[in-house]
């Protein structure tokens, strides 16, 4: 039985992960933030011991970026240090890491209709973006065997712990609540189902892929377009425009961050666009 070590199993990502690797038959050694500090390398140790997988999925992650701005140092302990022990007693321990990084370390300066792909250079323009590109050379420098896992902007049903619910959440309660809305419109990425990123994360694990790998949804949108497409699915109705983005102020965000899918569609054989990605959540969230 093939076995993989959950760090972070009930948040928005490694909820869907345990459930994923659980449904196919693997042994799943879910590893929560009260038994492990990813950056306390002692813990990190005792606990990947204990819990010995063929496979290591780091979830854990300061990924507000106000604050990571505010508090880099929290963010590169977390984020790059973390890993980097995670990395490491994984390659001790003869198994291997998977790192779930982000769209954000691009500079996301690419043409609007054009994406990133796992060869791109990283270029990032936040405290944030740089903390999670040096985990993804952490990862890669320990054992390049390894796999790191870009994801963008993620929705699942678990919702995010650390933000409190997702963006798909905050339309629908803001909608019923007749609250006008002012959505940006300039700011490019690929919104992506939680279990699209998982499946896609686990056929790479079966097929021992490793390097980089992009896990979103296909095609890409704009926060707006986003939004008009869950009050469209969902029939609710309320007010709402378009805003545009003050590019000067910090953070620093990517214009285009959007993440090809051509790696994804080989390894899982199909690649799930976002509008039927966000479809199946409102569907299993009752709302439709």
């Amino acid at each position: 039985m093939k076995s993989v070590a959950i760090i972070g199993p009930y948040g928005q990502l490694g909820t869907d992960l345990v459930k994923t690797f659980t449904d196919s038959g693997w042994k799943v050694n879910p590893i929560n933030h009260l038994q492990i500090s990813v950056e306390n390398l002692s813990t990190v140790r005792s606990i990947l011991k204990e819990n010995k997988s063929d496979w290591v999925i780091n979830t854990a992650a300061f990924h507000k970026v106000e604050e990571c701005e505010k508090d880099s140092e929290k963010a590169w302990l977390i984020n790059s240090i973390g890993q980097q022990n995670i990395a490491q007693v994984a390659n001790n321990l003869g198994s291997r890491a998977v790192f779930i990084s982000s769209d954000y370390v691009f500079s996301g300066n690419l043409a609007v209709g054009s994406s990133y792909e796992e060869d791109y250079l990283v270029s990032p323009i936040n405290v944030y973006g740089h903390s999670k590109a040096a985990g993804e050379v952490a990862t890669l420098s320990e054992n390049s065997r390894n796999l790191v896992v870009r994801i963008s902007s993620v929705f699942g049903t678990a919702g995010s712990s650390g933000k409190g619910g997702n963006f798909v959440e905050t339309i629908i309660n803001k909608a019923k609540n007749g609250d006008p809305l002012a959505v940006v419109n300039d700011m490019h990425m690929a919104p992506t189902y939680t279990v699209d990123a998982c499946q896609i994360i686990h056929a790479a694990l079966e097929a021992g892929v490793s390097g980089k790998l992009h896990a979103a949804n296909s095609g890409s949108a704009t926060w707006f377009d986003f939004a008009i497409e869950i009050l469209k699915r969902t029939g609710l109705k309320t007010e709402i425009s378009a805003s545009q983005t003050i590019w000067e102020q910090t953070p620093r965000r990517p214009k285009n961050s959007v993440l090809g899918g051509e790696k994804a569609k080989s390894i899982l054989g199909k690649h799930h666009s976002w509008q039927d990605g966000l479809e199946r959540y409102l569907k299993e969230k009752s709302y439709i």
